[in-house]
């Protein structure tokens, strides 16, 4: 790590600037860490929890950029599951509450672009207030979606939406790609049970 100065902010130099004598007065390297380690990066770690609240943050961070290398054998068979997807589907009640609370609504539905454009924003705000014990539920049941697939609401909601277009667009890819021109039939289970099928 740089050493400079300027390393740390102004508030995080004040929060363990109180140790300075400690540390001038140890008479060896050993007594030197003994005062970082049991006053200043204390100090430190509290000031980052008063101002920051670093936990979610790092929580954030994990979720978002730590992922399975994807030639594991995890049973997922590429199949790449959103942890905002699971949080929506997870906590529903939670994330319109909040995004009631970031657009100064008392209930959705008056404006649904705004809604649509803060929604992301919500379901963060909610992710980052889960306990130990609801992350690790999330966790558990992103887990388990990416080793069996999504549950059939999902399922139904996705290929209502985006099936035609993902075949489309791998067909356009392999198009330009290789000249390559696929005859695709598009099948997939509707809400009411039946098939849908698209040519």
């Amino acid at each position: 790590m740089n050493g400079n100065k300027e390393t740390y902010t102004a508030g995080e130099k004040k929060s363990f600037k109180m140790f300075r004598g400690n540390f001038l007065e140890a008479g060896s390297t050993e007594a030197h860490e003994q005062v970082i380690r049991e006053h200043m990066l204390p100090a430190l770690i509290k000031f980052w929890h008063d101002t920051n609240n670093p936990q979610a943050e790092l929580k954030h961070w994990a979720v978002n950029n730590w992922r399975r290398d994807n030639n594991q054998n995890d049973g997922s068979h590429g199949l790449k599951v959103n942890v905002s997807t699971i949080v929506d589907w997870l906590y529903p009640e939670r994330v319109d509450k909040a995004l009631c609370d970031l657009i100064g609504v008392n209930e959705l539905g008056g404006d649904r672009q705004r809604e649509f454009e803060q929604r992301k924003r919500a379901i963060r705000k909610v992710q980052d207030e889960l306990s130990t014990m609801e992350f690790a539920h999330m966790q558990a049941e992103k887990a388990q979606l990416g080793a069996v697939g999504n549950p059939p609401d999902i399922q139904h909601k996705l290929a209502k939406t985006q099936a035609v277009a993902r075949i489309k667009g791998a067909d356009t890819k392999c198009l330009k790609e290789m000249g390559m021109v696929s005859l695709t039939l598009v099948g997939w289970v509707k809400e009411n049970g039946k098939m849908g099928v698209e040519l």
